[in-house]
């Protein structure tokens, strides 16, 4: 009974921040919890985070740190805090964590020229971007805002869309009538834009667009020149395109490319992007054969020197990719052929045990390939039931980018970015595909099985 009272006595006469200048964290920690007058106090706050610190805890120093007021610069930098947790943070693998501590010493102006350089290689941003504004922009409270159509001729499809996106989308966001962008003069730093539908609002927003805004564009093939945070489908496609033309030259050594195409926008678009990235290694197509309709093919196959090609390029975009492909294969049995990963996404639609083809994507499962048709079924039936019409493209592009912010949701832009990053990609069931790191693969499809190619085309492959 006793030592009993003597240890409460010690305990209401020790100040803990002398136990913690003695480097007794432990005994300081025990003594911290004993009683709930310091964990009101600032100061205590920032000794047990310092205290956590020193012992290598992450979890609970930045767990602390958070409590600390953002004005008590002197406590977020008391002997080195915000600094020395970011990198405890970043050593425990916590990036997001980590750059907000390193945020945090920027802010403050504590070492703030090695926080720049460590936000910058967390985020993996070129330094000479690095801003004041773009960095309140990142680690502001994110705002998520949807541009569509919500007035005049599309309206239809902007509230389709909406729909979709309110169906998988799990956070707040706001709505801009896309037919009145006109209206709009300034971006807020921390907005993550989903829209616009039409290239001409995309033209609009680049011109007022100011980094580090995060920009998902879900329709438009336009793509703004030098927007570091744009992301879109046609860009991955392009880039996508940029892979397949590189791995057709380089490790399959053919520069004899004929493309087959219909009159569609989408194959037009893929044969602009085709040309551009042989242009972009010195070559050219020896045919572009555009075909009004697929049964045409053989009064021009009789055109085409079967010399001159080794491998032709089928898009695998649209529902004539398939009548295509036969009807070379059918005249060409030996020559290769490749294509967009548009393939693998239509799968399920055609006799794939017919199909013999090299494709690009990113990395994508076959058991996704199934998924996505099971996932498609189920959001057209909860769809007609939520809203009582049955949806179009519009309506499942709208869920697909609810579906990836959801996955990518953080409550800043520099979180975003690298929930982004974890992710890879993204492949929706409307055919969406988004690439963010998970860079491209090359899958082979023979006799109705998907195989990687990891060597280079004729050497040994590993599957």
């Amino acid at each position: 009974m006793k030592l009993l009272i003597l240890l409460l006595l010690f305990q209401k006469t020790v100040d803990p921040a002398k136990l913690y200048r003695e480097g007794k964290y432990y005994e300081y920690l025990n003594l911290f919890y004993s009683d709930s007058k310091y964990s009101r106090d600032p100061k205590y706050i920032a000794l047990t985070s310092l205290a956590y610190l020193n012992l290598g805890n992450a979890d609970s120093s930045w767990r602390y740190f958070k409590l600390l007021p953002a004005e008590r610069e002197d406590l977020l930098t008391l002997e080195g805090l915000s600094f020395r947790l970011g990198e405890l943070l970043w050593s425990a693998g916590y990036a997001k964590a980590s750059a907000d501590a390193f945020y945090v010493s920027f802010r403050v102006h504590h070492r703030a020229e090695d926080a720049i350089h460590r936000i910058a290689s967390i985020l993996d941003l070129p330094e000479g971007i690095i801003t004041d504004s773009l960095l309140y922009g990142l680690f502001s409270p994110v705002e998520v805002a949807l541009i569509l159509p919500l007035s005049g001729d599309f309206v239809e499809v902007g509230e389709e869309f909406l729909n979709g996106f309110t169906m998988s989308y799990e956070g707040k966001f706001k709505t801009i009538d896309e037919e009145k962008i006109s209206e709009m003069s300034s971006v807020s730093l921390n907005t993550l834009i989903v829209g616009p539908l039409k290239s001409r609002t995309a033209k609009y927003i680049e011109g007022i667009y100011r980094r580090p805004v995060f920009w998902f564009s879900p329709v438009s093939e336009y793509i703004p020149v030098d927007i570091q945070f744009f992301f879109s489908p046609y860009k991955t496609l392009r880039s996508e395109t940029e892979f397949l033309v590189d791995y057709i030259l380089d490790s399959m050594q053919i520069t004899q490319i004929a493309l087959l195409r219909d009159t569609s926008w989408i194959d037009n678009l893929y044969a602009q992007y085709v040309r551009e990235a042989l242009a972009r290694r010195g070559r050219f197509l020896k045919y572009d054969i555009i075909l009004a309709n697929p049964l045409e093919f053989d009064s021009v196959a009789a055109e085409i020197d079967s010399e001159k090609v080794d491998l032709a390029i089928v898009s695998g975009l649209n529902s004539n990719s398939y009548f295509i492909y036969s009807a070379f294969k059918t005249r060409f049995s030996q020559k290769i052929i490749a294509g967009s990963s548009g393939w693998l996404l239509r799968l399920f639609q055609i006799p794939r045990y017919m199909i013999n083809l090299n494709v690009a994507s990113v990395p994508i499962s076959e058991d996704f390939i199934i998924r996505a048709s099971e996932e498609l079924d189920r959001f057209e039936r909860e769809f007609f039931a939520k809203y009582n019409y049955h949806p179009s493209d519009a309506g499942l592009l709208g869920y697909n980018f609810g579906q990836l912010l959801s996955k990518a949701k953080d409550n800043s832009i520099a979180g975003v970015l690298l929930n982004l990053r974890s992710l890879g990609s993204y492949v929706g069931s409307a055919g969406i595909v988004m690439e963010f790191s998970s860079g491209f693969r090359m899958y082979e499809i023979a006799g109705g099985n998907i195989e990687i190619r990891r060597e280079k085309y004729g050497g040994e492959e590993e599957n």
